[in-house]
């Protein structure tokens, strides 16, 4: 369970950096 909250956050940090960079991309 511990692993699976470690790649949920993985992912999370992800959508973040690809959401910053479409942000960046628009603006």
């Amino acid at each position: 369970m511990r692993c699976f909250n470690m790649v949920k956050v993985f992912l999370i940090e992800d959508i973040n950096q690809e959401f910053y960079s479409i942000e960046e991309i628009i603006a």
